[in-house]
């Protein structure tokens, strides 16, 4: 796969708008054959990932009666569904070249996984969402974080929380550096708004990339089922781990470049 299988450029006013869209849309559909082909790898293993997810659901459905009374339960797998759907749209937008527009769903993905757990372990969270209330995020750190009895890594965890969130932030907030995937990094404060770059963009290296974040965002949430779901074997954990090690291989694959 090339850098770019294509882009606008900034000579798209030449042509009827109707042009231009029926372009996009084509293209978006060749980027997504493109990447299927180039990217089959490590698709399979986000796909692996996703099944294993319904799987869970599937499990705990099965199980509604045990339950469907339970608020906290209720609310947690509410989210966890949440989450499979923006985990499939996710996937989408990565074939068709929209890798800025992910980060979006990665952030709120994290936002639906912290809120599970927070819903799994306080019931008064769960009924506070249940109520129509809006908990801010700031919110949910601070009370996962007293889930852990000792006050320094109580503290770490609260930072480390923070900071994540923060750094997920970064890429989806309108703030100037959401747009470096689309303008580049170089003098971005000084082209910003002269280049018009819209549609899909498709890159190999960042499509692996992508996807690898989207697949360790997949097993993050995939861990609150291991909360939930009472397994007496150990074959949840062995399929897990087994995923978390794939994961790890694509990770350790971008790091050594």
């Amino acid at each position: 796969m090339k850098e770019k299988i294509w882009h606008i450029r900034s000579d798209f006013t030449k042509f009827p708008a109707k042009d231009v869209v029926e372009k996009i849309l084509e293209d978006d559909r060749k980027n997504y054959d493109k990447a299927t082909s180039e990217l089959k790898q490590e698709i399979e293993i986000l796909d692996e990932a996703i099944t294993f997810f319904v799987e869970s659901l599937q499990v705990l459905y099965i199980q509604i009666d045990k339950w469907k009374t339970n608020d906290s339960n209720r609310v947690s797998i509410a989210m966890l569904t949440s989450i499979l759907n923006y985990i499939l749209v996710a996937r989408h937008m990565v074939l068709l070249g929209y890798f800025p527009e992910v980060q979006e769903i990665i952030r709120s993905c994290y936002e639906r996984t912290s809120r599970g757990y927070l819903f799994f372990y306080s019931l008064e969270y769960a009924s506070k969402f249940l109520s129509g209330e809006q908990i801010k995020q700031k919110t949910v750190d601070d009370e996962l974080s007293k889930l852990e009895k000792d006050p320094a890594k109580k503290s770490e965890i609260y930072r480390g929380l923070r900071q994540y969130y923060g750094y997920l932030s970064e890429a989806a907030h309108p703030n100037l550096k959401s747009l470096e995937y689309r303008y580049g990094s170089e003098d971005l404060s000084s082209r910003v708004g002269l280049d018009c770059v819209f549609g899909g963009i498709m890159s190999s290296e960042r499509g692996y990339i992508v996807i690898t974040r989207l697949l360790q965002t997949t097993l993050s949430a995939l861990r609150l089922f291991k909360a939930i779901i009472k397994v007496g074997s150990g074959e949840w954990d062995t399929k897990f781990e087994a995923l978390n090690k794939k994961c790890d291989e694509l990770l350790d694959k971008i790091v050594s470049g």
